[in-house]
Order: C-alpha cells, then sequence, then structure tokens
C-alpha cells in the first residue's frame, strides 16, 4: 500500500497528467484539488471519481477521503456502511483517520451497530499512532474491528451485512414496496460476497501439493486442504519441467468468490523458475516468459470530465450497463469498462436519472446478465407501462456460423460453445416482454468473433463471422456500433470505444437535449469517418426500430 502525505498541492496540468498516467498520489491529491477546490471548482462527482481509482491503487490515506464522500453523500448516494467498509480498510493500514471516523461511527451508530467499547480501543489506537507506537495501535485495531476468516463461514457473515445495510437502506426508504425492498435484498446479498472475499483475501494461505498429469486436459491436478482439486493448464511438452521445479514455484494473483454459499478459489497463476507461468482458470497461452504485461495507464478522455449536469428528474427510467472488460478464456475486450463506466454516468448526470434506477455490471458472467435482466423486468413492470429502459453492452461478441444468430459474451463464455454466450434474439425478445414506454439498446460490440483491434478471437476456430442483425419488436429501438462482419474498434487515444465516443460526445455537446434522429445521425457519420481515417477500415453504426415505431422515433428526447 501507498501512504500519501497530506499536501498544500493546488491542481495544475502537471497534477493531472501524472493521475491520468497512473501516478497514485497524484490520484489522491487530485481528489483533494476538486473536494476543496484548490486551483479549480470545486466538484464532489470527480473527487469520487479519483480518490476511487487512489484506493484501488492502494493509497492508505485515499479510503479516509472517499469513506467520507459515502457517510455524507458528497459525489455519491449516501451509504454510512460503504463509508465503514473504507474506514476499516484504512484503519488496518493504520491510517490515523480512518481509525478517528470508525470511532464516531461506533460511538453513534452510524453505518455499524453502536458499541461504545469498541470506540474506546479505536480511540486508544490513535493515540499510539500519534505516539508512534504503530505495532501496538494495529494490535488494538485488529481487536476492535471484525476480523473475518475461515472460522467465521461466509453465511453468518452476509447474514449480518445485509441485516445491517438493509437497516440503513429501510430508513431512508420507508415507503418502498416489497418488490423493490426484496430487489435490494438480492442485491445486497451480491455485494455482501464481494465484501466477505475482499476481507479475508489477504489471510488466506494456499498450501498445494502437486498430483498427477491429465494428458487428456494437458493439465496437472494440484489439491489444497482448503479448496480442493484445482487443474492448471501444463502443456505436455512443459509437464516433466513444471513437475521438476513444482517446489521452486511461486503463487501469483490468485482470485476468490462464492459458489453454493462456500469460499472458493477462482483463478491462479503458477510461476516457474525457469519463466514461464501457468494459469488456473485463467488462459495464459500468450503469456510471456517476462511476466506481467506493463500497466496501462489510465487514460481520461474529453467526454470523461465536464459532463453535464442536470436535475435528477428522470426517474422512470431504468438503466443496466453490462461492461466485459475481462475474459476467463479469451483476450480482453479494451476499454469497456471504462465505457459502462463513463455511460452510466452521463445517464445519471447528464439524462437525470436517479442513481438507485442505474445497473452497473462490470465484466457480467451468464448468470449475472440473466440476474440483472430479470431483477430489471421486476423493476420496470412495477410502473405498468409508464417506465422506459435503458439497456447498454460494451464488450465481445459471437455468432453461430451455420445460423447466424449473433451472441453477447459473458466474461465466462467461449466462441466454441454457444450456450455459454447470451443469444441477442432471446435479450430482444426479453426486453420486449418487458411493459415500458420504450426501451433503448445500445451495443458495442462486434458479433462476428473479433477483437476491438480487428483481430479474430481467440476461442473462434471458425475464422471472421457474418452474424445477422436482430430484429427489435414492441417498442424497442437498437443502436448497434457496426453492422454485419464488421470490426467495432478501439479508440485507443480516447480510451473508449468509437461507437461509445462519439454517444458520449453527442450527449456532452446537447447536454441530453438530443433527439434519438440527431444522436443515430451524428453517431454513425463520425464513427464511419474516425474508422477511415485512423483505422483506414470500415465501421457503420445501424439503428433497428421496430416496426411500430418506424416513423414516430427520430423525434423522440432522450431527456
Amino acid at each position: 500500500m501507498t501512504t500519501c502525505v497530506v499536501s498544500a498541492q493546488t491542481y495544475s496540468e502537471e497534477l493531472l497528467k501524472k493521475a491520468q498516467g497512473g501516478d497514485a498520489v497524484a490520484m489522491d491529491e487530485l481528489g483533494r484539488c476538486y473536494h476543496s477546490g484548490l486551483g479549480i471548482g470545486k466538484n464532489d462527482r470527480e473527487a469520487v471519481r479519483w480518490w476511487t481509482e487512489a484506493c484501488r491503487k492502494g493509497v492508505v490515506s485515499a479510503y479516509n477521503s472517499l469513506g467520507n464522500c459515502y457517510e455524507k453523500g458528497l459525489g455519491v448516494a449516501k451509504s454510512p456502511a460503504q463509508a465503514v467498509e473504507l474506514y476499516m480498510k484504512g484503519a488496518r493500514s493504520g491510517d490515523r483517520a480512518a481509525i478517528l471516523s470508525l470511532v464516531a461511527c461506533y460511538r453513534e451508530g452510524r453505518g455499524v451497530g453502536q458499541d461504545p467499547s469498541k470506540a474506546n480501543m479505536l480511540d486508544a489506537a490513535v493515540h499510539l499512532v500519534e505516539a508512534g507506537d504503530m505495532s501496538r495501535a494495529l494490535n488494538f485495531v485488529s481487536r476492535a474491528l471484525p476480523v473475518v476468516r475461515q472460522d467465521k463461514s461466509y453465511e453468518s457473515f452476509a447474514r449480518e451485512y445485509v441485516a445491517q445495510a438493509m437497516s440503513d437502506w429501510s430508513a431512508e426508504n420507508d415507503e418502498a414496496t416489497d418488490s423493490l425492498r426484496n430487489v435490494k435484498s438480492n442485491e445486497l446479498n451480491l455485494k455482501a460476497e464481494r465484501v466477505y472475499v475482499d476481507l479475508v483475501k489477504d489471510d488466506i494461505r494456499l498450501n498445494l501439493t502437486l498430483k498427477e498429469y491429465n494428458e487428456e486436459r494437458e493439465a496437472f491436478l494440484v489439491l489444497d486442504p482448503q479448496f480442493g482439486e484445482i487443474f492448471v493448464q501444463v502443456p505436455e511438452e512443459d509437464a516433466d519441467q513444471f513437475a521438476r521445479y513444482w517446489l521452486q514455484h511461486e503463487e501469483e494473483e490468485p482470485t476468490f468468490g462464492i459458489e453454493q454459499g462456500h469460499l472458493a478459489l477462482k483463478s491462479l497463476i503458477i510461476k516457474m523458475p525457469y519463466g514461464k507461468r501457468y494459469g488456473y482458470g485463467v488462459d495464459l497461452k500468450d503469456d510471456t516468459a517476462s511476466g506481467k504485461e506493463p500497466a496501462v495507464p489510465v487514460i481520461v478522455s474529453d467526454v470523461d470530465v465536464d459532463i453535464p449536469v442536470n436535475p435528477t428528474d428522470n426517474d422512470k427510467t431504468f438503466v443496466v450497463v453490462f461492461a466485459n472488460e475481462r475474459y476467463r478464456r479469451d483476450a480482453d475486450s479494451e476499454c469497456s469498462l471504462r465505457d459502462g463506466e463513463i455511460f452510466a454516468r452521463y445517464c445519471h448526470e447528464t439524462l437525470g436519472i436517479p442513481e438507485k434506477n442505474i445497473r452497473f455490471a462490470p465484466n457480467a458472467t451468464l448468470n449475472d446478465i440473466r440476474y440483472e435482466l430479470r431483477r430489471l423486468k421486476n423493476a420496470v413492470n412495477e410502473y405498468g407501462g409508464n417506465a422506459e429502459i435503458i439497456v447498454y453492452y460494451s464488450g465481445h461478441g459471437m455468432a453461430d456460423p451455420r445460423t447466424r444468430e449473433a451472441y453477447i459474451l459473458p466474461s465466462d463464455g467461449f466462441c466454441e460453445d454457444l450456450k455459454t454466450g447470451y443469444k441477442l434474439d432471446d435479450l430482444c425478445d426479453e426486453l420486449s416482454l418487458c411493459r415500458s414506454r420504450s426501451t433503448l439498446l445500445f451495443l458495442d460490440s462486434s458479433f462476428a468473433g473479433v477483437r476491438r483491434d480487428g483481430a479474430t478471437l481467440e476461442t473462434n476456430r471458425n475464422g471472421r463471422l457474418m452474424p445477422r442483425q436482430c430484429v427489435p419488436s414492441g417498442k424497442m429501438m437498437v443502436f448497434a456500433a457496426a453492422e454485419n462482419d464488421e470490426t467495432a474498434y478501439v479508440y485507443r487515444e480516447k480510451g473508449h470505444g468509437a461507437f461509445t465516443y462519439f454517444l458520449l460526445k453527442k450527449l456532452q455537446q446537447t447536454r441530453g437535449e438530443v433527439t434519438l434522429g440527431d444522436l443515430s445521425k451524428y453517431v454513425a457519420r463520425a464513427v464511419r469517418e474516425q474508422a477511415w481515417v485512423g483505422w483506414r477500415s470500415h465501421q457503420t453504426p445501424r439503428t433497428l426500430v421496430a416496426i411500430t415505431l418506424s416513423h414516430v422515433w427520430r423525434p423522440i428526447r432522450l431527456r
């Protein structure tokens, strides 16, 4: 982790460039500049964004800053429970400000059950930090805070976590229907999985034992006393060398999740002393002996800043954003996470849709997609036909080489097995069944089985495919990034897919006051021109409209 000392630095172009280039400390300081208006206009949303990036980089002081925003609802939806999670992360690293924040939370019962004894213990930790006795301070912190280890099951943790978070939510939503309460409970259960894993992962110690080699799978069977059997992919020609050097291996980047109510090992990389790396739950066949790829700088585009802000009055529109960048068995979809994140921000800030109506689903699995669509349908149907829907997808796509049917590729899917994908026709049918006034589907994806740079996906054995277009029905309109077998390119200089970049650009220029006809015309022209000038290729966005809307859709306004 990185410790950032609070400075009096004010906003500058140099500071911005450092933050955009991935400098963790600069990210933290830039957040402070936006929060306090140091050298630039006060903007709590930008502060939250940069402090979030700093937290991801492990800047200890950023946890308390971001926690304060969540506790007070500054630049982000108010969530005392989320604030406590952030304070705990900072406190466990010895951050005095985070420990002080927790003292107040435990004394007053904000985001956590009231507990004077824990507050006193944490107060003692503050004095020890001030005295320079960090070892004893951390001991007091660890005694005061809940330590989630394997001796506390996920089920018991989830019960406590969801109960507390539901209590906080219910206090501010006392008139919510039973249906909405069920939806919120399901959402919190999913979040509890992430929180639990985040709390326990640093305490997990793998104890791997190498067993026999499976020639059919081209993988070694490896046993762990906690997680059981896993198969590490090792080419047959490497098997003898892998076994010979096993005792000298290193374990990298383990990831964990919840399966059937229990902690599970999701993926792992085994690094050998002769330079090669092998994976469980991750495809490393294109990996090089040099190890990890260098970190990609954070690119902040012109559409990522100065996002127009309008009143939050579009409260009958519901949004689901699928942003699939990380794939378990295929190459990543470059910039898709950024696409989804910024599109969601425009939905809230520019289109005036409440944050509670917007679902952001990064790296969605097949079951994640099914869950989010079911949840969307339930929420929309509560409004008896008066609600509107926006669904956005950025990521890979594929097609059936025989029927030409297009499929969205979930993060756990692969082209060789169509059952692992989500058929685009099924998505359109599912959305058409929702009782809505209108449904917009934005697809920044190629369904030809290719990546955003035009190369064929690794699990696609049929070459470039020729998918057929979906046929929307009901009150549905589809904005697709490319035609047939074209590539939906990434605009690397802007940090977005080309289709998404120009979509956001038009929303920025018009402050969201744009008709669907004008939006469609602008995006199609801008993307075609950029594809030819930038990549000497063709990309032709299409707008597909249900026949019932064919003569009336163009004047419809997004806001």
